[in-house]
């Protein structure tokens, strides 16, 4: 076998032919179940959305806003990718932007959008693919960790500052309310300090020979991120969440949606909460991210009518402007059928 590997090219050309049609393949994927969605924008939810819509100077400028803020969004997320990586291998803004923008596309098809993970380091040269998929781990611990404890910051607000929470009494939940307060409180601190054990650690890391290959490479990958990198990260993390806050508050003041800035924060965080700890596929996270936000914003305002339509149509333009616009794009570079790699 192995005389048979030497003599042909056999590693080249399945790098060569292979990984570009599984590339088509999975944009095509992404392309087919972006499309998809938008048609399934049924026209009865249309007009609830020119219903609920208030076109004046004002929000036009506010959409502008939205719209802007996504090319910040994912190019915060282009800049984390970018320095993660710089101990393995250097890669411009333009292949950190095609990686990310490809991980869009390959985690609209995957479970929990896991698949951006395996988008981004398709940009690396093979040899540090394996240990990009390490440090990318990192940054989505950190973003998780964000997510989490702003959740938990969110519930904690809500329980001690809104009269007669709405929330915790309209929440079935088999426990105490305080015990997923605890518990969100607790796996956020614990992702962070996972996140910088590595980097800490690494001095001993360093001078301990492991006997398991697997272990050794992934402890001194880890050991690539400096501690002053991590906290870029993290603090980039923060950024991000700002920025889809902010662009969810913006459409829903175009939509008319009445809520004081600091209530709609939590109530953000929250939902954002809830769809974190959802364990389903992306392929249904247009519905169940309606259908969180309907929950929750319903809790916030029991017996207002008119609401829905606002709450519902802000979720899902979120959703176009920040998934499924950078997915088409995404997509799209991967079905270029010039001999293109995303390294150039």
């Amino acid at each position: 076998m192995r005389i048979i590997t030497q003599t042909l090219p056999l590693r080249a050309n399945v790098h060569k032919n292979l990984l570009p049609a599984v590339r088509m393949l999975f944009g095509i994927a992404a392309l087919g179940y972006v499309g998809w969605n938008l048609y399934q924008l049924s026209l009865s939810e249309l007009v609830l959305w020119k219903d609920s819509l208030v076109v004046t100077p004002l929000s036009l400028f506010f959409f502008f806003i939205a719209i802007s803020l996504t090319i910040v969004n994912w190019g915060i997320e282009a800049a984390k990718w970018k320095m993660i990586t710089a101990p393995l291998q250097h890669i411009s803004w333009l292949q950190a932007t095609k990686g990310v923008l490809f991980g869009i596309s390959l985690g609209m098809i995957t479970p929990k959008r896991t698949g951006e993970f395996a988008g981004k380091i398709i940009i690396l040269q093979p040899e540090n693919r394996i240990k990009g998929l390490v440090l990318n781990s990192l940054t989505g611990m950190s973003q998780l960790f964000i997510t989490l404890f702003m959740g938990s910051l969110a519930l904690l607000y809500w329980m001690v500052f809104i009269e007669d929470s709405a929330f915790i009494r309209a929440a079935t939940l088999p426990y105490n309310f305080n015990f997923f307060l605890s518990a969100g409180l607790l796996l956020a601190l614990t992702i962070l300090g996972l996140i910088y054990t590595a980097s800490l650690a690494a001095p001993a890391i360093k001078k301990k020979r492991y006997s398991g290959r697997i272990i050794s490479v992934l402890l001194s990958t880890l050991t690539l991120a400096s501690r002053q990198t991590l906290s870029s990260i993290l603090l980039l993390s923060a950024v991000r969440y700002g920025v889809f806050v902010t662009q969810f508050y913006l459409l829903a003041v175009i939509l008319g949606l009445q809520v004081h800035l600091i209530d709609f924060v939590a109530i953000t965080g929250i939902m954002y909460l809830i769809m974190t700890l959802i364990p389903l596929s992306a392929i249904w996270e247009l519905g169940i991210r309606g259908s969180v936000a309907l929950f929750v914003f319903g809790i916030y305002l029991p017996g207002e009518m008119g609401y829905e339509a606002a709450v519902v149509a802000a979720s899902t333009g979120l959703w176009v402007i920040n998934l499924a616009l950078p997915a088409i794009v995404g997509g799209l570079w991967a079905l270029r059928t010039e001999n293109e790699n995303l390294l150039n």
